[in-house]
């Protein structure tokens, strides 16, 4: 995983040693998941990021330079590694 200011950030704080470690110290778990239709970012996942993350992750304010308000922005910061969960660093700070 390529370094992002959002990682640079977190690094600076000391809030972890490396992404890796953050995953290895508390991980989620990971399950698998049957669903008959695909995420729907708007219903599921952006009410999430509204309660927890955009007050601070927006396009005004972007701490970190880390804007969470679309799936494009999400993927532009780098922050999530699609279908790899265990590089992403917005799942292992989660």
């Amino acid at each position: 995983m390529k370094h992002t200011k959002l990682t640079l950030a977190i690094l600076a704080a000391g809030l972890l040693a490396t992404p890796a470690d953050a995953a290895k110290k508390n991980p989620l778990p990971v399950s698998e998941i049957k669903r008959a239709k695909p995420v729907d970012f708007q219903s599921e996942i952006l009410p999430v990021l509204r309660a927890n993350c955009l007050a601070c992750h927006n396009q005004t304010k972007a701490k970190a330079d880390l804007i969470l308000e679309t799936p494009q922005d999400i993927l532009e910061a780098d922050a999530v590694v699609p279908g790899k969960p265990e590089d992403s660093i917005l799942f292992q700070l989660a």
